[in-house]
């Protein structure tokens, strides 16, 4: 009886509150088989020995006959009868399987055991975080530090109290801020627009979240979750978060970063990292060597709501790190990452508000360009066509390919140029492949206006290189003009039969019948020069002063066309020979 009883009162103390001493609660069992003989014997009521006795033998009676092997009830005790017994409502500290045997105070040994294993339990459950008691202690620091706190608030006195004290200048809460670049997702020069996949991280002190990590069991970390981006948070938000925006933004944080838990140090560090993107509008720099160029954008953050006297954002050691993963980074990409500078900067106060500047955190991040495809499917071809239009002039002037080959080399640099057109922004400022692309389209006119040049020369067969159109000009602004300062001269007598028939007139301009030509030639043969060609016309007209251009032309106007045109196609043919 004082072996069953010593593990019976293990059991029930032991081995029900916690089951995952069962294997030790075996061994202390099969130690104390060992010592039954050495326990003391203990001492048996006889009044509820014979109570029992009686109870037992009642239930035994009513029990039905005709039931053949049914199990008969425990001498001992135990079974579904002992709720029934007559001590039910009696010294409810005892177990229900020693009814019949009243015990006092447990021995001493078996004290120290108890003792033994309740610390061993607190100790596992201290370090087992998924046993029952840890996760009651989570819970429990959970709900003591979110009663009665405000996300839509924070204690800035607090912060000023501790900044100020021994005399210091009062500060705002400081904003610790660091960037994980991951990889470059798109970069729009043309739009000014740049996509980069990020780690948000953000870092502060809240003297609300504050606890003793003895109090709860050693636990020094909680987590706490945080929706709709920084500032007060969404309805599912349970903690504060400060308000920190990206001012050059094309797309605000809180649609391009993903909500995330906050891990919650015991001196009330939070430490909030979210995954997600950063969609800043960029004013580049660098782009004026494209295509050999490396961009630069600037990302400005900082607070939109609260000046520096309540926040103050600085770098998180660095302010920046790259890749992080394995998975990081670009591979046949456009751009790449080259280089990333954090600097901290203050804006001046506004006159409305003299002593509250504006603390900001500015990201420099330059891109590089990869330069290959461009020098190999853009500078070379042009080149190699202008090239090819220069050597258009090797050609014979006959050989009608020769003009073709040059306007094929003027429509491919204009092609080029509108591809690479559509890679820059439509601005004012000149960039390399403007100035190359530009200084290739002269070279091409260039050489299509010099092939035409001298197909027309070679064909040409006029004496006098004056367009018709330019000759009428002038003589419409001198209509009086003679034939002198024309530089035709005066018509001689003899010679006015070169350019039509025979023909006779005098100097007087009384009559317009003197002014008709008639078949008598009244000229005397010693005007007309002797070698016979074409150039008599102008001894002619220098000869007769009285004879004008405009009278010249009246008298035959085909003829004296027919002879400025020989003129002039002799006198050209000299100079080319």
């Amino acid at each position: 009886r004082g072996v069953e009883t010593t593990c019976t009162v293990l059991v029930f103390k032991l081995l029900l509150p916690n089951m995952a001493c069962l294997c030790k609660m075996l061994a202390i069992i099969s130690l104390l088989f060992l010592l039954a003989p050495g326990l003391p014997p203990l001492e048996v009521s006889a009044s509820r020995s014979e109570e029992w006795s009686s109870f037992t033998e009642q239930q035994q009676q009513q029990r039905p006959q005709g039931r053949q092997g049914s199990r008969p009830l425990p001498q001992t005790g135990g079974g579904g009868g002992h709720r029934q017994g007559p001590w039910k409502n009696k010294q409810p500290q005892q177990t229900r399987r020693l009814q019949s045997v009243e015990i006092g105070e447990d021995p001493p040994f078996l004290n120290e055991l108890l003792k033994k294993a309740n610390a061993e339990n607190t100790n596992s459950n201290n370090r087992n975080g998924n046993d029952s008691g840890g996760v009651v202690l989570s819970q429990q620091l959970r709900n003591d530090l979110l009663q009665n706190y405000d996300r839509g608030s924070f204690p800035f006195e607090d912060v000023w109290k501790e900044s100020s004290k021994g005399g210091g200048v009062v500060k705002g809460l400081e904003i610790e801020m660091g960037l994980n670049f991951y990889r470059i997702f798109e970069l729009d020069h043309v739009r000014g627009v740049v996509d980069l996949i990020v780690w948000a991280r953000l870092q502060w002190k809240d003297p609300r979240l504050v606890w003793d990590p003895l109090d709860y069991g050693n636990i020094s970390d909680a987590f706490f979750w945080i929706a709709g981006g920084s500032g007060s948070g969404g309805e599912t938000s349970e903690i504060w978060t400060p308000d920190i925006k990206l001012w050059n933004q094309e797309s605000g944080l809180p649609n391009t970063l993903m909500d995330a838990h906050a891990k919650v140090s015991s001196d009330g560090t939070v430490f909030w990292s979210r995954p997600g993107k950063l969609r800043p509008v960029c004013k580049f720099k660098g782009l004026e060597d494209f295509p050999f160029d490396n961009l630069q954008c600037t990302m400005e953050f900082g607070s939109w709501a609260y000046s520096g006297k309540y926040l103050r954002l600085v770098k998180l050691y660095d302010g920046f790190t790259i890749g992080e993963s394995d998975y990081a980074g670009e591979s046949y990409s456009q751009f790449s990452l080259n280089n990333v500078s954090v600097e901290e900067s203050i804006y001046p106060p506004y006159p409305s508000a003299p002593s509250e500047d504006w603390p900001v955190l500015l990201y420099h991040v330059s891109f590089r360009r990869a330069w290959r495809p461009y020098v190999r499917g853009y500078l070379t071809m042009q080149v190699l066509l202008n090239l090819v239009g220069f050597a258009s002039m090797w050609l014979p002037v006959n050989c009608g390919e020769r003009i073709g080959l040059v306007i094929t080399s003027v429509l491919a640099a204009v092609a080029s140029d509108l591809v690479v057109s559509s890679n820059l922004p439509a601005s004012n400022e000149w960039t390399w492949a403007a100035k190359f692309t530009a200084g290739s389209s002269l070279f091409t006119f260039v050489v299509l206006f010099e092939s035409a040049l001298v197909i027309y020369l070679f064909y040409y067969t006029g004496k006098n290189l004056e367009p018709t159109w330019s000759h009428w000009i002038r003589q419409k602004r001198s209509p009086k003009t003679t034939a002198s300062s024309s530089g035709f001269g005066h018509v001689g007598e003899n010679d006015i039969g070169e350019y039509g028939d025979n023909v006779s007139y005098n100097d007087d301009d009384s009559s317009a019948d003197k002014n008709k030509p008639t078949n008598k030639r009244e000229i005397s043969g010693d005007d007309v020069s002797s070698n016979g060609d074409d150039s008599s016309a102008y001894k002619i007209f220098s000869t007769h002063k009285s004879v004008t251009f405009e009278k010249a032309v009246r008298l035959d106007a085909n003829g004296f066309k027919n002879l400025q045109q020989k003129e002039n196609n002799s006198k050209w043919q000299v100079r080319a020979g």
